[in-house]
């Protein structure tokens, strides 16, 4: 089933981000857009009450999958930085 957004997701967010060479600072602070951290929030809440479809929960992983790749990123700017 092909998951259907009306707003552009965590890795299109992400994308946008590394395509526009971000400084390690700028890394650092990311945090996703306020649309996107409520859009977390909510599906976490349905996953909490058992309630998440299969495309939501599929949502949620990318959601998961980007939060490790940033705090790899940022773990890996942190240890440069550490040099």
């Amino acid at each position: 089933m092909a998951i259907t957004r009306t707003a552009p997701g965590i890795f299109e967010e992400l994308s946008e981000l590394f395509a526009s060479s971000p400084s390690h600072k700028q890394l650092l602070v990311y945090r996703p857009s306020d649309g996107l951290q409520q859009r977390a929030r909510d599906l976490l809440a349905k996953q909490g009450e058992g309630r998440l479809t299969e495309e939501e929960r599929q949502q949620l992983d990318e959601f998961l999958h980007a939060e490790a790749l940033m705090r790899l990123v940022k773990a890996k700017i942190r240890a440069q930085q550490a040099l």
